[in-house]
């Protein structure tokens, strides 16, 4: 015989259950309906619940850390010589990411020129002319400098009506002069086929 129960309590807090509650009759004429409420524990299945939400999020988290540094690489293409080319549109979690990476592949590699390729980037707005410059001015900090590659004339008339300050930056419309010009450079670090240059003092141990 079923009776009413009030649902159980460990320490004060409540339990997570599932009520249930039906009628059901104890004489043969039905004439004496009877409520039953039957409450369930379900603390192991909430506790699972909360789990898989827990290892949800984090497979989330991971995945977007994945996309972010998929999105934002860094290539050696020379001792001392990084590029990162960028695809798609800059948010500013993205243009976050940009500036760290940035930053952890100079002092990683030592590098001394960094080469922006936005050859791909889909949009130029305030926003990542925001970014490029940030991103200059974090490169200087380290003692580096920062060459914007992909410049063609749209973007550049762009970037003039945004009142973006490139004085001081070296820009390119391909890729290909930015690389040139790092590699001849006479600032340009050490190359790979052992040709020496003059080295920044601030990144040499």
């Amino acid at each position: 015989m079923a009776r009413r129960a009030d649902p159980p309590e460990k320490d004060g807090t409540p339990l997570p259950g599932l009520v249930s509650a039906y009628y059901y009759h104890l004489d043969e004429d039905k004439q004496q309906p009877v409520l039953a409420v039957v409450f369930r524990d379900i603390t192991d299945l909430h506790q699972s619940e909360a789990a898989r939400a827990r290892l949800q999020a984090e497979l989330i988290a991971a995945q977007q850390a994945l996309i972010r540094e998929l999105s934002t690489p860094l290539i050696p293409i020379a001792d001392r010589v990084v590029i990162m080319p960028l695809i798609g549109s800059i948010d500013s979690t993205r243009a976050q990411a940009v500036i760290e990476t940035l930053l952890e592949g100079i002092t990683t590699h030592r590098a001394e020129t960094a080469i922006l390729d936005i050859t791909g980037v889909q949009t130029i707005d305030s926003q990542v002319a925001s970014a490029l410059v940030q991103a200059t001015q974090a490169v200087r900090l380290l003692g580096a400098r920062v060459m914007v590659t992909g410049i063609h004339p749209a973007i550049a008339q762009t970037l003039v009506h945004l009142g973006v300050d490139l004085q001081g930056i070296a820009t390119y419309s391909a890729l290909q002069a930015g690389i040139a010009a790092a590699l001849r450079s006479g600032a340009a670090p050490t190359l790979r086929n052992g040709t020496a240059a003059r080295r920044n003092p601030l990144l040499t141990s």
